[in-house]
């Protein structure tokens, strides 16, 4: 820890609480402010400014500043914490960390806190939130990032992959060779860290794609099982209603 340690936040335009109830894809090619984004739950994707994907899950902190390019993908419903407001930043700590951060159980909780006291808008509330991110920022340069780099390098590795090609049926060897670790060390540590398997990660990209091909109407279910790589109606139909609760037939006749 340098000396140099001073920050400021000016002002404080927004803590909320946010829940996208489908696949939440949204993309800033150049943010306005100072802030994060703190997923509470659902898995998904960051893409950062050089178009690296990243994994996402409960707990994954994304540091943001002015001016940022970044995007994120869901596959399916999430709920997160956004926060927005200014720095004034004279702390190469805080210009020199991580992107992507894990925290804790206890962290999630303080950061909800924080949530629940900006949305009362009481007279102290701007005061106490200030605090409160000062401890937080305070913590995330004294401890850094929890993740292994090993372990999100493999991840991230993966999660690309699969996004080029869950049309197709891939074999698991396929990935493991891209993150040169042996399949069953790879599928312990995607499940450890997106709390799935790479087949039901694949799924839940499948049936999001479906939905919006079922969506166009420019498909029939057999068609968007097929174009998903799935081998008969059968099994995609089997899948979708358990990721869904709707069979895909039914969400098709829903929308028209």
């Amino acid at each position: 820890m340098t000396d140099c340690f001073e920050f400021d936040i000016r002002k404080i335009y927004m803590i909320a609480g946010k829940t996208e109830s489908e696949r939440f894809v949204f993309r800033n090619d150049c943010r306005e402010w100072d802030g994060f984004v703190l997923f509470t739950n659902g898995v998904g994707s960051y893409i950062d400014a050089n178009q690296t994907v990243h994994a996402i899950k409960r707990g994954s902190l994304v540091l943001l500043n002015k001016n940022d390019c970044y995007a994120f993908d869901t596959v399916g419903s999430c709920s997160y914490i956004t926060a927005a407001f200014d720095f004034s930043v004279q702390c190469k700590e805080l210009e020199s960390l991580p992107k992507l951060l894990t925290v804790n159980e206890k962290q999630i909780a303080e950061i909800s806190a924080l949530c629940e006291i900006w949305q009362k808008r009481k007279p102290s509330s701007v005061m106490r939130c200030k605090a409160g991110l000062y401890t937080l920022y305070s913590n995330v340069i004294e401890h850094s990032y929890t993740g292994s780099p090993t372990t999100e390098h493999a991840v991230r590795v993966a999660l690309e992959f699969i996004h080029e090609n869950y049309p197709r049926n891939f074999a698991f060897g396929e990935i493991a060779a891209q993150c040169r670790l042996s399949p069953s060390y790879l599928r312990a540590i995607f499940r450890r860290v997106m709390n799935m398997s790479v087949t039901e990660y694949r799924d839940l990209l499948r049936t999001e794609s479906a939905k919006e091909m079922l969506t166009s109407g420019c498909f029939s279910v057999k068609e968007t099982a097929n174009r998903l790589g799935y081998c008969d109606v059968y099994h995609f139909t089997k899948v979708f209603t358990k990721l869904h609760g709707i069979s895909p037939a039914k969400y098709a006749r829903a929308l028209r």
